[in-house]
């Protein structure tokens, strides 16, 4: 598989244990990967709680692992917890004031053992905040749904990601070559070598922390 966009050093960094912060370098989807983490509301309002999850892929699509969550520095009226629905929550007591954003430690456990690191900071405050909204992912012109299955020809696809609200976009692909992987809009090549099957993921963000992702299966076909 071919790519303009894979740097060594962030590889170095996410084989086995090795850890990345919340803003993934956009990469081959060559090796598994934290992508993004996401507090749900992005912000922590006092007395209120945040759902945190994360995008993990790799070369076969997202993955799903053992997650544990835990503070950096213990902050008193601050505090993590699973639910026993399986969701991660971080609350805080009502009236609290933080002048810095509450920063968390994280580490997902694999299948295979693999141990992945990463960071997430979230804010406190009174404002009632979402994260950024995909409108579409378009692939070719066309609507695509949360883990469809596109077939596609060999040659240039188009792909785009709409969202009024991201200042930022990220792709990551696991086939073919992304021309312009910090773009809104760009084309993946697909050649006969990445003929079969792989997997695409955006992660838009805005300017204030806020994070949403999608992705689809992309086969390539003569």
């Amino acid at each position: 598989m071919r790519s303009s966009c894979a740097l060594a050093t962030f590889a170095a960094l996410m084989v086995l244990s090795g850890a990345c912060s919340d803003l993934s370098t956009p990469a081959d989807l060559d090796r598994e990967q934290i992508l993004a983490v996401r507090a749900t509301p992005r912000v922590l309002l006092p007395g209120g709680s945040v759902v945190l999850d994360t995008l993990v892929s790799g070369p076969n699509g997202p993955l799903v692992g053992i997650e544990s969550y835990q503070l950096s520095i213990d902050v008193p009226g601050v505090s993590v917890a699973t639910t026993p629905s399986g969701q991660t929550l971080l609350s805080c007591v009502d009236g609290l004031v933080v002048e810095q954003a509450i920063e968390l430690d994280l580490s997902i456990e694999l299948p295979d053992g693999q141990v992945l690191l990463a960071q997430k900071s979230v804010a406190v405050d009174n404002r009632d905040v979402d994260n950024p909204h995909i409108g579409a992912l378009l692939v070719n012109g066309a609507a695509t749904e949360p883990g469809q299955v596109v077939r596609e020809s060999l040659g240039d696809i188009a792909i785009a990601v709409e969202s009024e609200s991201a200042t930022s976009v990220a792709w990551y692909t696991s086939i073919g070559e992304i021309r312009y992987y910090r773009s809104a809009e760009t084309t993946i090549e697909l050649a006969e070598e990445d003929v079969g099957e792989g997997w695409v993921a955006v992660v838009v963000r805005d300017d204030e922390g806020g994070v949403s992702w999608q992705s689809f299966q992309l086969e390539a076909g003569l």
